[in-house]
């Protein structure tokens, strides 16, 4: 089982944020796709740190 978690944010209208994502347990995972439900924000990109 792979455990996606990231620290709470509070934003206002119009400001844009970075969410850092962590995952946890990741051993013997090829890969892995997944949904986000955005109520109210737009997805703008992703950078894969390391």
């Amino acid at each position: 089982m792979v455990v996606l978690g990231m620290e709470d944010q509070e934003l206002k209208a119009g400001e844009e944020a970075e969410l850092a994502v962590m995952a946890g347990n990741f051993s013997d995972i090829a890969g892995f796709q997944y949904t986000m439900n955005l109520k109210g924000a737009n997805y703008v990109g992703s950078d894969r740190e390391h």
